[in-house]
C-alpha cells in the first residue's frame, strides 16, 4: 500500500489454515488480521490478498461449497464481509481452483485472479461482483498482467500465453512466443503500454522487454540468472528476484533496474509537448496532440486511481481536442494520453 503497510496471505500448521497478516513497519512485525468468521471450513485456502485503495481490499480463497470463498473490507482490513456466491461464477467443476499470487490489479477498480483450469476472473467494481473468461484451454494460470482495464496477457504452466482486449472476456493465444520471453513471471511497466517478464531454468534464464503487447521480446541481459519474479512500481524503478547464491555475490537474490526511462522510443513524437488547458477548469479543456495514425487513449483518473473517463481518438491529423469533464466533482485528476510509444500523465484541477 505504501513503503510501511503491505498485507501477505499466509498457510498455518495449526489452527486454521489461513491467515491474512498486516505490516504497518516497513515489514519488521506483522499482525495477524484474519477475523474469527473468515476461512474457518476444513477446505478453507487462501491465495492471495489485494487491495484496491488503502481502504478497501479482497481476499481470495479456494471454493468451499462451491462457491469461491472471497471476503472484502472497506475499511483498511478491520472488519471484513464475505462476498456472496451469487455475485461469482460457480466453479467449472469440482476441480476447480485459484492460485497462489496469480492475481493483478488495474487503477482502484479491476482485478483478475487466474485458476488451475485456464479461467480467469475479473471484477470491475473492487471485488464486489465477478465475471470469468476462459482462454479456451485448461493449464494452470501462472501470471497475470494488464497494461490497462482493457488490455492484458497470461502465462500458462505449459509455456503458452495469451492476450485480450477487452478486460479478459475473451483470450487469444500468441502462436509462437519469442524465446526471449520470460516464462516465470509477467508484468505490465506503470505508466507506459510496455511489459516485463523474467524467466529460470535452462534455456530461459532471461530478463526482458516488450512494447507490441508481448508479441516480441527484448532482453535486458540476463547474464544466466534465474530471476523468478519481477515487478515495476513506474517506468523507472523495477525489481527482480531470484535465488540466492552465498558462493556467488552476484547472485543475491533481488535485483534493481537501473536504466533510462521506459516507455519512450527513439522515433517517438515526444509526449511532453502535450498540454491541456485551461487549468483549472470548470470541467471544458482542450488538449492539444501531436499528430497519429495510431490514435491514442484518453483516460481522466482521480486522486485514488480510478478511471472516472476514457475515450479513444482514432487516426486524427487535428491538434486540439475537446473534453467535456464537467459531470466531474470538483478536485486534482490526472488526464493520460496513451500511445503505442508510451504514456503521458497530465494534471488538471476542475473548479
Amino acid at each position: 500500500i505504501n513503503t510501511d503497510t503491505a498485507w501477505v496471505t499466509s498457510y498455518l500448521v495449526a489452527g486454521n489454515k489461513v491467515a491474512i497478516h498486516q505490516t504497518t513497519n516497513g515489514g519488521v512485525s506483522w499482525t495477524n488480521m484474519t477475523p474469527a468468521n473468515m476461512f474457518t471450513a476444513t477446505a478453507s485456502f487462501g491465495d492471495w490478498t489485494c487491495f484496491s485503495t488503502p481502504l478497501v481490499g479482497v481476499t481470495c480463497g479456494d471454493p468451499v461449497g462451491g462457491e469461491y470463498e472471497i471476503h472484502r473490507t472497506i475499511d483498511g482490513g478491520l472488519t471484513w464481509t464475505l462476498v456472496p456466491g451469487a455475485n461469482i461464477p460457480d466453479p467449472s467443476s469440482s476441480g476447480e481452483y485459484a492460485l497462489t499470487d496469480v492475481f493483478t490489479k488495474f487503477g482502484a477498480n479491476d482485478i483478475w485472479f487466474g485458476t488451475n483450469l485456464g479461467r480467469i476472473f475479473h471484477s470491475a467494481d473492487q471485488g464486489q461482483t465477478w465475471t470469468v473468461g476462459n482462454i479456451g484451454a485448461t493449464p494452470y494460470i501462472n501470471d497475470i498482467a494488464f497494461r490497462d482495464a482493457m488490455n492484458g496477457v497470461v502465462m500458462t504452466n505449459t509455456n503458452t500465453a495469451y492476450t485480450t482486449n477487452n478486460g479478459g472476456a475473451t483470450w487469444t493465444q500468441i502462436p509462437s512466443l519469442d524465446p526471449n520471453m520470460g516464462l516465470n513471471s509477467i508484468c505490465a511497466i506503470p505508466g507506459t503500454t510496455w511489459y516485463a517478464s523474467c524467466g529460470a531454468g535452462t534455456g530461459n534464464t532471461v530478463i526482458s522487454y516488450s512494447t507490441d503487447d508481448c508479441i516480441t521480446w527484448n532482453s535486458w541481459g540476463g547474464l544466466n540468472v534465474q530471476y523468478l519474479q519481477i515487478e515495476f512500481i513506474n517506468n523507472t524503478t523495477g525489481y527482480a528476484g531470484g535465488f540466492s547464491d552465498p558462493g556467488n555475490a552476484a547472485l543475491d537474490g533481488m535485483f534493481k533496474y537501473n536504466g533510462t526511462t521506459l516507455g519512450i522510443t527513439s522515433n517517438s513524437t515526444p509526449l511532453a509537448n502535450n498540454a491541456v488547458y485551461p487549468n483549472p477548469s470548470s470541467g471544458l479543456v482542450t488538449l492539444n496532440l501531436a499528430p497519429s495514425k495510431a490514435g491514442a487513449t484518453i483516460q481522466v483518473m482521480d486522486v485514488m486511481g480510478k478511471i472516472v473517463y476514457s475515450e479513444e481518438v482514432k487516426n486524427f491529423a487535428f491538434e486540439k481536442h475537446n473534453l467535456n469533464l464537467e459531470s466531474l466533482a470538483k478536485g486534482i485528476y490526472s488526464i493520460n494520453i496513451v500511445r503505442p510509444t508510451g504514456v503521458e500523465t497530465k494534471k488538471i484541477i476542475i473548479q
